[in-house]
């Protein structure tokens, strides 16, 4: 998971988000970079294990979380 979270992040890290896909045909909001991060580890993550929420921090008291209900 740590170096799958890794890569996904790495697509991310020190870059003008505005031009990264998926976000250059949409806002970058904590709440979007919460539900790619979902979708791309939720892809990566072998079965039986599921990923159950990912958590996106601005500051230390403003967050953004997704979450997919069990399917």
């Amino acid at each position: 998971m740590k170096t799958a979270l890794g890569e996904i992040l790495s697509r991310m890290d020190h870059k003008y988000l505005n031009e990264v896909p998926p976000f250059h045909g949409q806002n970058p909001s904590s709440e979007n970079i919460a539900r790619y991060i979902f979708d791309e580890m939720d892809g990566k993550i072998p079965s039986p294990v599921r990923l159950s929420r990912v958590t996106v921090w601005e500051s230390d008291d403003a967050w953004a979380e997704y979450s997919r209900p069990r399917r």
